[in-house]
Order: C-alpha cells, then sequence, then structure tokens
C-alpha cells in the first residue's frame, strides 16, 4: 500500500509520521456553522483551508478519508448558505440530536461557547470515536475539567492549529536545543478589536488562550501569575490585560486586549546568545555575533530563515486526526488536557489580579 508523509518538514519535536495513502472513511458531522466552522473561506485574502469544513473538504491527503455526513446550526440561512459551500448530499438540521443519530465516527464542535459542554456531552452519548473542539474548551475551568473525566476514553482535539505550523515547532525546536542557550525572557501582545459586554468573556480566554498554549507548550506551566485587569463594568469581562508569568529564572509578559484597529499576535523570546520573533507576521531568528560598532561586545544578528518551506496548519491537524482513527498513531499534539492547563493559568491570573 501506498503511504505519504505526514508532517513532512524538519521537526525533532514532531518526527514523521506516516499514514497509509488509502484509509477507512471517517463519518463526520459539524456542529456549528459559524465562520470558524467554515465562513472564514469566503476570505480570499487567507490561506485555504483556514476552517474546519474547509479542512474537512481539503485535508491535503491522496484520498480524503473524511466523509461529511451532517452538520447543525440553529439559524436556518447559515444552513442554506453551507449547503451551497458543500455541494454534496449530507443532512442539515437545526438539531444536534438529529445529526448524532446519525452514529458517526467524528464530531467536529465549533458552536457557541456556552454550548461546548452539552454539545460534548450529547457526542459521547451518541457513540463518536473522536472529538474535534474549538477552543476554549468550555465556558470556564469547572466545566474544562469535567470534559477530561467524560472524555477518558475518547480522542480530542483542541483546535490550538499553531501547534501544527512548521514555524512555531521550529521554534520550539529551536528551544529544546538550547542551541541559543537558555530563555532569558518572553513579551507578547495579543490586539483584537471590541470590547467585551455585560457577561461576555474577554480576549484573554477567546484569543490569548493561544499564546499561554504556546508558552506552557514553550516553557512549562508558570510557578506564579499575576495580572492587572480592565473592564467596562464589573460584570464584563476584561477588555485589557497586563499579565506576568514568573518561571525558575525568568519572567513572561503579556498586553491582551481590545480597543484595537488592527490585529496582533507576536510573541518574543530571549534567550542567552539570540532571539526569536514569532507571530502572525512571520518568524525571524537573531543570534549573537562579535559586534561590528564596538570592540569586545556582541550584536544580534539576523540568521538564516527559520523555515525552508511551509505547511498548511489546518490540514496538519487533520491529518494527525486522520492518522489518529486510522491507528497509526496515537499522540495527539493539542489535547484537551493541555488546554485545560491553558485554562488553569487563565484563572491563576483571575485570581491573582493587581
Amino acid at each position: 500500500m501506498g503511504r505519504v508523509v505526514l508532517f513532512d518538514f524538519e521537526s525533532r519535536s514532531f518526527p514523521r509520521i506516516q499514514i497509509p495513502s488509502v484509509m477507512k472513511q471517517v463519518s463526520t458531522v459539524l456542529l456549528g456553522l459559524g465562520r470558524i466552522a467554515w465562513m472564514l473561506e469566503k476570505d480570499r485574502l487567507r490561506y485555504h483551508p483556514c476552517t474546519h469544513a474547509g479542512s474537512l473538504k481539503n485535508p491535503g491527503m491522496r484520498k480524503n478519508p473524511f466523509h461529511l455526513v451532517g452538520a447543525c446550526d440553529l439559524i436556518q440561512e447559515r444552513l442554506d448558505d453551507f449547503s451551497s459551500y458543500w455541494k454534496k448530499p449530507l443532512l442539515l438540521s437545526r438539531k444536534p440530536s438529529e445529526v448524532l443519530a446519525l452514529r458517526p465516527d467524528l464530531a467536529v464542535i465549533a458552536a457557541s461557547l456556552p454550548s461546548h459542554f452539552e454539545l460534548v456531552r450529547a457526542a459521547q452519548k451518541s457513540g463518536v470515536h473522536s472529538i474535534v473542539l474549538e477552543k476554549p474548551p468550555a465556558a470556564n475551568l469547572k466545566e474544562a475539567t469535567r470534559l477530561l473525566t467524560l472524555c477518558d476514553q475518547t480522542n480530542v482535539w483542541v483546535n490550538f492549529e499553531r501547534r501544527y505550523h512548521p514555524g512555531y515547532r521550529r521554534v520550539k525546536d529551536i528551544i529544546d536545543s538550547k542551541v541559543l542557550g537558555e530563555m532569558r525572557s518572553i513579551r507578547g501582545r495579543v490586539l483584537v478589536g471590541g470590547s467585551p459586554g455585560a457577561g461576555e468573556a474577554g480576549p484573554l480566554l477567546h484569543d490569548a488562550i493561544h499564546w499561554i498554549d504556546l508558552l506552557l507548550w514553550f516553557a512549562g506551566k508558570p510557578a506564579r501569575a499575576f495580572a492587572r485587569m480592565m473592564r467596562n463594568t464589573p460584570d464584563a469581562g476584561e477588555h485589557t490585560a497586563f499579565a506576568t508569568f514568573e518561571f525558575s529564572d525568568f519572567n513572561a509578559v503579556l498586553e491582551s486586549g481590545g480597543r484595537r484597529k488592527y490585529f496582533e499576535f507576536e510573541m518574543e523570546i530571549d534567550f542567552a546568545a539570540g532571539r526569536i520573533y514569532c507571530g502572525n507576521n512571520g518568524f525571524r531568528m537573531e543570534v549573537s555575533k562579535p559586534s561590528r560598532k564596538y570592540s569586545r561586545f556582541n550584536e544580534l544578528r539576523t540568521a538564516k530563515p527559520l523555515l525552508k518551506k511551509t505547511q498548511n496548519p489546518w490540514q496538519n491537524l487533520y491529518q494527525e486526526v486522520a492518522s489518529v482513527s486510522s491507528g497509526e498513531t496515537t499522540t495527539i499534539h493539542s489535547s484537551l488536557a493541555s488546554a485545560v492547563e491553558a485554562m488553569k493559568v487563565i484563572q491563576m491570573l483571575e485570581k491573582n489580579q493587581r
């Protein structure tokens, strides 16, 4: 049988995984038909696929193992629009129970955050083997922790797609290899538009959880974390947070906020002998070299590009789903357990406000 390579780029932290080019079909349902479910595929400026449905349609494999049999949303207009996009026969319903009655192998949950817990529980009862769950996994840490127990026999991915991006994987390799020495500090910004209203979660949970997940992946769990948070009203989520994470021999700082007319996601990591910038504006590495301006001093100079080639992180995620479904591997790089750890850190920030 012919075989294809999964994650075909140099990475020590992610060894190459071989998966069969011909695989058993994975019957799939999609719960929720909003932006991240499929609507962002309309954005011509983005790389594609950039959504769950886009990845189910084109996972970047010789033969697509995913067979979408049903989709659900409470809004009829979304169902109609999705039918035009998908162009293949499937069950469309406003009731999750109707699509889950198809007894799929995989449930992709991309509905609104308050519904995550109940949808996961309903998927579990229907007998699914695997779940891809949009981040954050639940509305609060208590529900997320309950999901861990509920899904102890189910494969669950939480959509931290940056873990599947070759750039961030290369950064992880450099950190682990210590080629630039030990980390000395980490700085970051996650800036979005808008400001949460009463009862709404702020950008820490909705957006900066991606950054915190990377922080835990790169550096481990901080010993302490605290933040200054600003809100429009006492019952609203924060519109801005300035967070500090304390590790054994360095600190990380993050500005997370809305109220911007632009989007920014960045992380800058200082090492003993260099610096790495990574974010939505690309990846760059600088290394310590003898100064060209001052004797007996060193300066940072731009090194060779971090990436020889790039790949679509969404396709990498769904290729891993296919690989686990086929029994070729049991490794899940964006697990529910890691997502719960990120939510624990956010709770630490909320408890330790200054």
